[in-house]
């Protein structure tokens, strides 16, 4: 019985004054609904992070900043740390305790897209061993040769690019206007990764 004087008294309040009950219940659907949308956006951003760092265990440097490194190991943003001596990298390739070890150098580009260079290695990454490789090919052949390229499938689309071209890499990651002698030639085009 209170109970139902209390409901009828509360349903006439609400009622006798409707700017003020739309304002409330607008008010607790908007803190909702921004609650949940900033719960998915951080578990989106998350994600993907993990993701990205998933198929490094460890990266090994020249001195630097570690944010400027992740920023361009990872997520190719950013102007690269530099590059370290061969020598250490054979080292660390040959030593015992690392399973392996793939060269990634950056400091090139072409029509802003970022040049990775790397070796065969980099084939062989898996998340986990059962996994199948971290980069797969949409089309064409994987890189044999010095002067061969195979782009990621952002820069193909960006770059207009197609298996059978060739570019000229320039110095630099932007801004710079020197071309290097060397053309490469595109063999394969990746599997774009982007989505989910």
């Amino acid at each position: 019985m209170r109970i139902s004087v209390i409901s009828r008294v509360s349903l006439r309040h609400l009622s006798s004054k409707p700017f003020q009950t739309f304002s409330l219940i607008s008010v607790i659907a908007l803190s909702t609904a921004l609650g949940v949308m900033l719960f998915l956006l951080t578990q989106g951003l998350v994600r993907g992070l993990i993701r990205a760092v998933e198929p490094f265990d460890i990266i090994v440097s020249a001195k630097g900043s570690p944010y400027q490194l992740v920023l361009n190991t990872v997520f190719l943003r950013d102007a690269p740390v530099g590059n370290i001596e061969w020598s250490r990298y054979a080292a660390l390739r040959d030593d015992a305790r690392v399973d392996l070890a793939v060269p990634i150098a950056f400091g090139d580009s072409y029509r802003g897209c970022a040049i990775v260079g790397t070796t065969g290695e980099i084939l062989k990454i898996r998340k986990t061993p059962s996994d199948p490789p971290w980069l797969t090919l949409e089309d064409g052949r994987w890189f044999e040769g010095r002067n061969e390229a195979v782009l990621g499938a952002r820069a193909a689309a960006e770059s207009g690019l197609a298996i059978g071209g060739g570019f000229r890499a320039s110095l630099g990651i932007t801004g710079y206007r020197y071309e290097h002698d060397d053309t490469y030639k595109v063999v394969g085009i990746l599997r774009d990764v982007s989505g989910p």
